[in-house]
């Protein structure tokens, strides 16, 4: 288990296309390595999925809710 904080950093731009309002911090463009990612929800935000279109969009925070990613493993 591997456990990860990263503290938001206020920016006009972020993510892989530079999506003006977003918060700029974390790992960058990945895949999850681990069987499973869990990842708590709160007002902040800052998930950015990748669509089947091929553009990183905004997964919207549902405060106080768990994310659960399927990782490379499985």
């Amino acid at each position: 288990m591997a456990l990860n904080f990263y503290p938001g950093v206020e920016s006009s731009t972020s993510g892989p296309q530079k999506t003006p309002g977003l918060k700029e911090g974390g790992l960058g463009n990945h895949t999850d390595l681990q069987c499973f990612t869990i990842l708590y929800q709160d007002h902040v935000g800052g998930l950015l999925v990748l669509n089947g279109e091929g553009q990183w969009i905004e997964a919207s925070p549902v405060e106080d809710t768990l994310v659960v990613n399927i990782g490379d493993f499985i």
